[in-house]
């Protein structure tokens, strides 16, 4: 339980963090259509590892949206092994850049917003990513 309360406090650091340093504006972060981002992501969306916990990652996408730094939180805090990463990326809607956060173990990203996994070189040229910070890495 300690190892669980230390990582909530660091990814608690993190937040202010990347509120601060990052000019957070996930709030910007609004998808297309779940139509169109399906056709979208099943070319690059991958199966979960058999060990990623996901029981408390919101099921319905609403409860997600605008949420990246709180679903990263609580990913993080079920799965201690993944680095938690902040970055710049392009919005595929709009072309706008945005702060993102999200989480990544070797050639696999986990997106909190859309709770999706994703091969790595896909996601990053997918949404141009950009301007990486990793925290915890392993």
């Amino acid at each position: 339980m300690i190892l669980r309360r230390e990582v909530l406090y660091m990814v608690h650091v993190l937040i202010v963090i990347f509120v601060l340093c990052a000019g957070c504006t996930t709030s910007r972060f609004a998808p297309k259509t779940d139509a169109e981002l399906q056709t979208e992501f099943s070319q690059m969306s991958i199966a979960p590892p058999a060990d990623a916990d996901l029981s408390h990652i919101p099921a319905n996408l609403s409860d997600r949206l605008n949420r990246c730094v709180q679903m990263i939180s609580i990913f993080k805090t079920a799965n201690p092994d993944w680095a938690v990463v902040a970055a710049q990326l392009t919005h595929p809607s709009t072309s706008e850049r945005v702060a993102h956060m999200f989480a990544e173990r070797g050639d696999v990203v986990f997106d909190g917003v859309y709770s999706t996994f994703f091969d790595r070189e896909k996601y990053y040229v997918f949404f141009k990513i950009e301007n990486m910070t990793y925290f915890w890495e392993n």
